[in-house]
């Protein structure tokens, strides 16, 4: 469920010059995290995407975030960095994190990588991409699935 922040329209997000960010809550009270967090910066002629699936904290000692990270350029219409990782928080760090959005959140955590590339992504193929690493998050799959159905529509 949308908290604040737009839905994804490429040809806009190609277009900004200034950080646009945004949140989802989750839809039920047994959805997976507490929040989700997102946000598009415009630097050096490229887009940087930062997604974060924030935990329902303090149940165990250390707590798992899925972070998506993008570098996508306008002019090829292709990201040309895509990693997807998991961040690790203490109790104490994922309470820290939990009190600022991801555009602020720095580096705190443990950061692993579980997947990488550095050769052109399409749209499409990164719409798939969010999705599946995105399982059972139903606002990050409607966010990219309907900027492709949008898309698609209009021809572009």
């Amino acid at each position: 469920m949308r908290q604040y922040g737009k839905p994804l329209d490429w040809e806009r997000s190609c277009r900004i010059r200034e950080s646009e960010h945004g949140r989802w809550l989750p839809r039920y009270s047994f959805d997976h995290g507490q929040s989700t967090d997102f946000c598009w910066e415009p630097r050096d002629g490229e887009i940087h995407f930062v997604c974060e699936e924030l935990p329902k904290g303090h149940r165990v000692e250390c707590e798992a975030a899925r972070y998506f990270h993008v570098i996508y350029s306008p002019l090829t219409s292709n990201a040309v960095h895509l990693d997807g990782a998991l961040r690790l928080y203490t109790s104490d760090e994922l309470e820290n994190r939990c009190s600022r959005h991801v555009r602020n959140s720095g580096k705190c955590g443990l950061r692993k990588k579980i997947f990488r590339t550095q050769r052109p992504v399409s749209r499409d193929q990164l719409s798939e991409i969010a999705q599946a690493f995105y399982v059972w998050n139903e606002d990050v799959r409607g966010y990219f699935y309907n900027a492709l159905a949008k898309a698609d529509e209009s021809g572009t």
